[in-house]
């Protein structure tokens, strides 16, 4: 199905049956966790956690404590790992070389907890590669391997402790957290209901993943990643729903636990989203948008911040995914389409992104990474154009004998008829107006930029690395073409490890404008 046609159906559809989940029996063939409690022995033993959670994934367990899924809870409390520097330091040979100790894969874990936040999930991830490079370094005859493995016990000490916080954190909740859930909506009997992505096998270019949606609200260890859809109801009203809760993923794809009915967000509208670039796997780009959404609330609130920002709840962020497209070459072949103005179904979202912030007049950050920026420039150009379309009849309605007078007294000698001269006036009077309201209402951020010529419709924030070779190559890279930004002179062009921070205080400092 085309992005026109796509687009066209949600316009037409009528608004879901939406009210809370009922307390049912699992229908034959879904997936019931309860057994597995009583098994591991209930929900007030943190190794039964653990143990639950490695078989159901972080969301999963956080349902089934809470019966919900979104909560406020206090952020500052969870960093006690070292940091990623400092396990270096303690994992330093002198006259060794790190990489050839194949420990960089407990350093990249270890960034990824620092920048996405105190996940559950990532915890397991860290401590299933501890557990790997211990296994496989166990020659004690080796000085290099006895000089680094004390620090990497000391981390896998604190990881487990970590752990074991963390799942307190879960317990506690269950114990003072009330059965109402937060904006009435509630996330009961999530996993009785068949689960999606559990040994699925999907296309090698995630093209069935392709332009889904995903939401991210609050903060780690709690946070919630929900799969939503958008729908426009019957009086024209944009109203996005809660499909289903990712509670972890299998290899590349996130495990989707779909609700027994769609849950309405009500009144909420995406005030932060991000697309991401060429070949980015369904993980990779939801942990992107995670890291984005820790950055934006830890710029927000500073160092050890509650997820309540500017008297309100932890910002969130919607994602769009944008599949790979089957590789390099295909990959490449879809930036060139983009670069000539052609829609796709991704491109399509961010088109509805900027119309919605215009329409409900709500400012949104629209942030894009590599071959995104390609997708959201078109899309800032296409919406341009729609939303002018929708604005000259109302111009024409109040302005049409102004401006035809005035072609009448001052012909311009080219042999045009005052009405035609009149109607050209008027196009170009709605187009500056649209414009005049998306510098109003859309915040535009391009990292690791692959837009030559971006559009001067709303002039994007671009930023590119010292070394970020796609930004050097395809896009706007010196300050002198593009007044590009850089995030570090060293920094290359990989979203989460190079422009995160920096994107995130870019975006906390215009929220904190609005």
């Amino acid at each position: 199905m085309s992005g026109h046609s796509q687009s066209h159906d949600n316009h037409a559809q009528k608004t879901p049956d939406v009210h809370r989940a009922p307390q049912t029996a699992p229908a034959a063939g879904a997936v019931d966790f309860q057994p597995a409690l009583s098994v591991a022995g209930g929900l007030s033993d943190p190794d039964s956690i653990i143990q639950l959670q490695r078989i159901a994934g972080n969301r999963a367990v956080n349902s089934l404590i809470n019966g919900k899924g979104a909560h406020r809870q206090a952020h500052g409390s969870i960093q006690r790992l070292m940091s990623a520097s400092a396990f270096k330091a303690a994992t330093s040979v002198s006259g060794k070389r790190r990489s050839s100790a194949k420990i960089d894969t407990i350093d990249s874990a270890l960034k990824k907890i620092e920048q996405i936040g105190m996940d559950l999930g990532l915890l397991s991830e860290l401590q299933d590669v501890i557990d790997h490079w211990l296994s496989t370094h166990v020659d004690d005859s080796s000085k290099t391997i006895v000089g680094r493995r004390p620090g990497v016990l000391q981390l896998r000490n604190e990881v487990t402790e970590e752990i074991k916080k963390v799942t307190a954190e879960f317990s506690k909740q269950s114990e003072t957290t009330g059965d109402g859930a937060p904006q009435g909506r509630s996330r009961r009997n999530a996993m009785s209901f068949q689960i999606v992505g559990a040994g699925k096998k999907y296309k090698k270019d995630f093209s069935d993943f392709d332009s889904k949606q995903f939401r991210v609200s609050g903060r780690a260890p709690l946070r919630t990643i929900e799969e939503v859809k958008r729908t426009e109801t019957d009086d024209g009203k944009i109203v996005y729903y809660a499909t289903g809760l990712v509670t972890g993923f299998n290899g590349k794809v996130p495990v989707i636990v779909p609700y027994p009915e769609p849950i309405s967000l009500g009144d909420w509208y995406p005030q932060v989203t991000h697309i991401n670039g060429m070949a980015v796997a369904p993980k990779s780009g939801i942990q992107s948008a995670m890291a984005l959404q820790e950055s934006v609330n830890s710029a927000m609130g500073g160092e050890g911040a509650t997820d309540v920002a500017m008297g309100q709840d932890a910002v969130d962020v919607l994602y769009t995914y944008s599949a790979q497209r089957g590789g390099l070459f295909p990959g490449v072949w879809d930036c060139i389409k983009g670069k000539v103005g052609v829609v796709d179904e991704a491109t399509e979202k961010q088109i509805e992104i900027i119309m919605d912030a215009v329409h409900r007049k709500k400012r949104v950050t629209v942030s894009a990474h590599s071959r995104g920026t390609i997708k959201t420039d078109n899309a800032v150009k296409e919406a341009h154009k729609k939303l002018s379309d929708e604005r000259v009849p109302l111009v024409r309605s109040t302005m049409w004998d102004q401006v035809v007078a005035y072609w009448q007294k001052n012909d311009p000698g080219i042999g045009l008829e005052p009405e035609l001269l009149a109607e050209m006036s008027l196009r170009g009077i709605a187009e500056d107006q649209i414009k005049t309201e998306m510098n109003q209402y859309i915040q535009v951020i391009y990292a690791g930029n692959a837009v030559q010529y971006p559009s001067s419709i709303v002039p994007p924030t671009l930023y590119a690395g010292g070394l970020d070779m796609v930004s050097f190559f395809v896009g706007s890279y010196t300050k002198l073409l593009g007044n590009a930004k850089s995030p570090g002179f060293f920094k290359g062009h990989g979203f989460v490890g190079n422009y995160v921070p920096t994107v995130g205080k870019e975006i906390a400092k215009d929220l904190k404008g609005r």
